[in-house]
Parts: structure tokens; C-alpha cells; sequence
């Protein structure tokens, strides 16, 4: 394998990693959003959590939205899933 070979491969298994994180992180905020829109005592503690890091329900409200700009909108298989998130969402507010 070459140079040019190990340098695109690595870069490849670079941005693999990225997009498995981002996915976990995206799941993680879809969990919190449910937790949220069901208790409201976990809605006071993932707020009160959030704002020991400077953050709040608009950064998970970011990440499904992020989420939701990834899916396809004409597909039909994933119209439950679109509207799963929209509906969480109203919940951030």
C-alpha cells in the first residue's frame, strides 16, 4: 500500500469515527428528549445539567434537528421517525 494509499484510508476510518459519534451523540439527545417530554423532573435535571456546561435544551434541539436535515424527506419508510423528532422537538421549546 502506499503512502497516498495509508494517508486516504486513514482519513477514510477518520470520518467513519466522526459519523458513528455523531450518530451515538444524535441517539443520546433523541433519549434526553423523550426523558424531557415525559417527567418533568428529569426535564429540571437534564436543564440543570446542561447549564453546568453552558448549554440547554436548544443544543439538544440542534442535534435532532441536525438529525432530522439528514433524512431523506421523500422516503416513506422514515416518515414515522421525521415526525417522531418534529414532535420531540416542540418539546425543547
Amino acid at each position: 500500500m502506499s503512502a497516498e494509499d495509508k494517508e486516504a484510508h486513514a482519513d477514510s476510518w477518520f470520518l467513519e469515527r466522526l459519523d458513528s459519534g455523531l450518530y451515538n451523540l444524535q441517539n443520546v439527545d433523541v433519549v434526553l428528549a423523550w426523558l424531557i417530554a415525559e417527567d418533568d423532573g428529569a426535564r429540571k435535571k437534564i436543564t440543570s445539567s446542561l447549564a453546568d456546561r453552558d448549554e440547554g435544551l436548544g443544543d439538544i434541539g440542534k442535534s435532532l434537528q441536525g438529525r432530522l436535515d439528514g433524512m431523506d424527506a421523500d422516503a416513506p419508510d422514515e416518515k414515522d421517525t421525521r415526525d417522531m423528532l418534529s414532535t420531540l422537538m416542540g418539546f425543547l421549546q
